[in-house]
């Protein structure tokens, strides 16, 4: 609540267990260093419910496990307390709150 989004703003999350990338890489090895590797899977980022547009979604150069996910807040999005969860793959994710401005 201290540092409020904004609808339209590009929000960036590091998650877990994304799951495949392409270029693939092996369980438990670090994502590369020299190109991006992308979620395979589709990822959704939904706010109060409403889709949201995911920009970018894959592995955290040479980490392992580690993924970013950037979405854009809705532009529709109301003030407040706001609800976000990922779903990849079709799987959901837990949810957890944002403050919107």
């Amino acid at each position: 609540s201290a540092n409020p989004a904004v609808a339209g703003e590009v929000l960036a999350l590091t998650v877990k267990g994304l799951g495949p990338t392409v270029p693939a890489v092996d369980p438990g090895q670090p994502f590369p260093t020299t190109t991006i590797a992308v979620a395979n899977s589709p990822v959704e980022a939904l706010v109060n419910g409403e889709s949201a547009t995911v920009v970018f979604a894959g592995g955290e150069p040479g980490r392992v496990d580690l993924y970013d996910v950037e979405f854009r807040v809705p532009t529709k999005a109301r003030s407040g307390q706001a609800t976000v969860q990922l779903v990849s793959g079709f799987i959901k994710g837990a949810p957890f709150e944002i403050t919107i401005k």
